[in-house]
């Protein structure tokens, strides 16, 4: 076992470095377990009304494609966990990639692995104290999620259910990430590929959704996340799929460890490319884009390819949706007809991902700065005005390309299935998505100037946060100064409602507000900070 010497002091440090991430990100999920559960409880009170409640979510497909089908009609567990479990399985499944990731290949990548190669400490220790923490973590949050669920109101069964098949999400990617570790080269390559693969497995699992009932939902048993889905909780349990992500977890290890013991620190199975003799980089604006140049393009192909497969289902809602039906989809938050409704409600989704997009890329900068990069390149005479903007300019940039190809993608998706459908529509729908996307950019750019080693957590917190204050406003029954904390709430919901500017430019201000700030202290503060 020689080994694996040193594990539990390096299991100790990582979860040190990462205590705050782990802790916002499960004391959030925990909160809202129980705040879903109480408030679902509270919102559908007679049975009539969760029947009907379901009936409209299995028949919109928008509904469906992002959270899959309630299987059990009057269920009350399965309506108020729906969202929450694709949500949980979302979140679990970044917090474990991340935290492999960082304590594995980003630790080479650094340096600090070879360093540990001369101590006693054992060659599989770094993997094996990264995959307990990703296991203990997936654990605690998923069992936890379950817990506040049974302590909200909902039937205990179903409640350990959900809480299983969040454990099972994180444990299956805690597997698959450290394949991924072993294969590449980069922890940037690790990241694409982690990534590619939720990715992946979400559409898996959501064309087999929409394909319920005919040839293609084989698709997503294909998927991690169909395998917990169809634990259903709340709806008939069935605990045999978890055997399937147990299974999953093991053979990824094996291939991990088998991999690990084949090659050396610093290199994967897949090498990278090296780079031409001569370069051409003659500024920070260029090393910007060319660091980032093969994330925009992965950002580019994911907007487009989701823009075109929901325009492409954005016709086949059903028939059966009765003017109830309709009044209940205002009840929650709606506004229009239902064509109306589900395209702000599609383009609000992309305004999420446009979101998540500019704050990985301003968080390039963290990155850079804590692998000493940063001070070679402000030591060839770059300031640290053009050093910031480097980075920022492609968040900025990038939102409205994102949200652009984004609109033209459900544009074309529409005109395929025969919608009669206007290209401005799509565009406008989209674009109001910008301010509130780039608030959440500036606000990470302050938090690197100010605090560069919780910016990534402060960034990630604040999107969480900011869906969590859309998505669940009406299940928790927040007041409206408390909900206003997210700018999503601020966007209009067009084409169903009319444009509004004022709050379009009151999120530009506060953005350019939070950037000033961070200009100021990024150039007085030490780099890189200690």
């Amino acid at each position: 076992m020689t080994g694996f010497a040193g594990t539990g002091i390096l299991l100790r440090q990582a979860l040190r470095r990462s205590r705050w991430l782990i802790l916002i990100i499960t004391l959030g999920t925990w909160l809202l377990s129980w705040a879903s559960g109480v408030a679902t409880v509270d919102l559908y009170p007679t049975e009539a009304e969760r029947v009907l409640a379901n009936a409209v979510g299995n028949a919109t497909t928008g509904v469906v494609a992002f959270y899959g089908h309630v299987d059990l009609p009057d269920s009350l567990g399965g309506l108020g966990t729906a969202k929450l479990q694709m949500i949980d399985f979302i979140v679990i499944a970044i917090l474990v990639i991340a935290l492999v990731r960082r304590t594995t290949r980003a630790d080479e990548e650094a340096g600090r692995t070879e360093l540990l190669a001369g101590t006693p400490v054992g060659r599989r220790a770094p993997l094996a104290a990264a995959v307990s923490l990703a296991l203990l973590v997936s654990v605690v949050l998923g069992l936890g999620s379950g817990l506040f669920v049974g302590l909200s109101g909902l039937p205990w069964t179903g409640a350990w259910a959900l809480g299983l098949a969040v454990t099972a999400v994180g444990w299956a990617f805690t597997g698959l990430t450290a394949v991924a570790v072993q294969v590449s080269a980069s922890n940037r390559i690790c990241g694409v590929i982690a990534f590619s693969v939720l990715g992946l497995a979400f559409l898996l699992r959501m064309v087999g959704d929409l394909r319920q009932g005919r040839p293609g939902e084989f698709l997503r048993w294909l998927s991690p996340l169909g395998w917990a889905q169809q634990v259903r909780p709340y709806n008939g349990e069935r605990w045999w799929p978890l055997l399937l992500t147990l299974g999953l977890l093991v053979v990824s290890l094996l291939v991990a460890d088998r991999l690990l013991a084949t090659r050396d620190i610093g290199s994967g199975l897949l090498h990278e490319r090296p780079g031409p003799a001569h370069s051409r980089i003659g500024s920070a604006y260029a090393l910007a884009g060319r660091l980032q140049r093969g994330g925009v393009i992965g950002w580019a192909l994911v907007f487009s390819a989701m823009g075109l497969v929901v325009g492409s289902l954005s016709g086949t809602i059903g028939s059966f949706l009765t003017p109830e039906t309709i009044d209940l989809l205002r009840r929650l938050g709606g506004a229009g007809d239902v064509a109306a409704l589900l395209t702000s409600v599609y383009a609000l989704i992309t305004g999420y991902l446009a979101a998540a997009f500019a704050i990985g890329a301003v968080l390039r900068l963290r990155t850079e700065e804590a692998d000493g990069h940063s001070e070679q390149v402000l030591a060839a005479g770059v300031g640290r005005t053009a050093l910031l903007l480097s980075h920022l300019l492609i968040a900025v940039v990038g939102v409205p390309v994102m949200l652009t190809l984004a609109a033209v993608g459900d544009y074309l998706g529409r005109l395929s299935g025969g919608e009669d459908h206007s290209l401005v529509a799509s565009l406008t729908a989209f674009w109001v998505q910008i301010p509130a996307a780039w608030v959440l950019a500036a606000l990470t750019v302050a938090a690197y100037a100010l605090v560069p080693r919780l910016a990534s957590a402060i960034g990630w917190g604040a999107l969480t946060l900011a869906i969590i204050l859309v998505e669940f406003v009406g299940l928790l029954k927040l007041p409206d100064w408390i909900a206003g904390l997210s700018p999503f709430r601020h966007v209009p919901k067009l084409p169903a409602e009319s444009m509004r500017w004022a709050p379009e430019l009151g999120l530009i201000v506060i953005g350019v507000a939070f950037l000033a700030l961070a200009f100021s202290v990024f150039r007085r503060r030490d780099l890189p900070a200690t």
